[in-house]
């Protein structure tokens, strides 16, 4: 199951994954949906592996308004 967070960014709802060490990331990864949407599992738990083994910050943002 995923493990990050939903939270607001820059006006768009966005699912956010951070490095579990709590160090600073190391950069930030932005993963644009695709025709399966943000809400996508797999997706999510892309981001999650990227924050994860990366030490990256991870934005999927919800950039198609719910369509």
């Amino acid at each position: 199951m995923p493990s990050g967070r939903i939270s607001k960014v820059h006006g768009l709802d966005c699912y956010i994954a951070e490095s579990p060490s709590g160090s600073a990331p190391k950069g930030v990864v932005v993963i644009l949906p695709d025709a399966f949407g943000w809400t996508l599992l797999n997706s999510r738990i892309l981001a999650d592996e990227y924050a994860k083994k990366g030490g990256f910050l991870v934005l999927l943002p919800e950039f198609m308004d719910g369509r």
